[in-house]
């Protein structure tokens, strides 16, 4: 069965996906989803402070959103990757290394080890901070 899901032509993430980005938060904001891809965007075209806090603020409103005492939504590893990925390039080095490791973590559930985005972006953030990747 073919996935239905309206899917994002491949340059999303350069200059004109942080205008999609932002013109959707415009529309929607505080939408943890539209936050991670709008960070995800800024990181891609450089913008590291930028992506580092949006990607933080979707991740302090999924970790907020509590009912009965409960969490609703779970932890995005596509925020953590790229918020690790965004202290590294800004020298945050040892930060970075805690958000890799919080994402390490993420790693070992179920349901993020059978997202292969999920899986590539963690990939991704493991290469860079390991120096097999060039900033």
């Amino acid at each position: 069965m073919k996935d239905k899901r309206r899917s994002f032509p491949k340059d999303i993430y350069n200059e004109g996906g942080v205008d999609y980005g932002e013109q959707a938060n415009r529309l929607e904001p505080n939408t943890p989803s539209i936050l991670t891809t709008l960070g995800v965007a800024r990181y891609r075209v450089g913008a590291y402070e930028d992506a580092l806090e949006v990607l933080k603020r979707s991740e302090n409103i999924i970790a907020d959103f509590v009912v009965f005492g409960e969490p609703v939504l779970e932890p995005d590893p596509t925020n953590a990757a790229f918020i690790a990925m965004a202290l590294h390039q800004l020298g945050r080095d040892e930060d970075a290394q805690a958000a890799l490791d919080r994402l390490r973590d993420l790693r070992k559930e179920e349901r993020i080890a059978e997202n292969k985005q999920a899986q590539a972006f963690l990939d991704e953030a493991e290469k860079l901070l390991s120096g097999e990747e060039q900033k």
